[in-house]
């Protein structure tokens, strides 16, 4: 069922709206910055600008975390859905942690 956004109680439209941005950010810059991490440069003849670019020059180790794991074991050529998956479950833990301690 297709809501308008002027519909009376319809209000949540909006809210979503602004939100989108912040839960997009929040699902994709931890899983680019642990991918960066384990990603290593292709050749030593890379720029500088690129290692700056690659979030601390990319030494091919990051931190262990589940983000880590799941990004890891994701193939060469990974589906779309493996990928939603490798985002979104890191993304639901750090959602459920903040919740847990805030509502105490």
């Amino acid at each position: 069922m297709h809501l308008p956004w002027w519909f009376p109680g319809a209000s949540f439209k909006k809210e979503a709206e602004k939100l989108a941005p912040h839960i997009d950010d929040m699902v994709n810059r931890p899983y680019q910055t642990v991918k960066d991490a384990l990603v290593r440069p292709l050749c030593p003849f890379q720029s500088y600008i690129w290692y700056a670019y690659s979030s601390a020059q990319a030494t091919g180790v990051a931190v262990p975390s589940v983000a880590a794991s799941m990004i890891a074991s994701l193939h060469e050529k990974p589906s779309r859905e493996d990928e939603l998956t490798s985002k979104a479950v890191p993304a639901t833990m750090y959602i459920g942690r903040f919740l847990l301690l805030f509502s105490l």
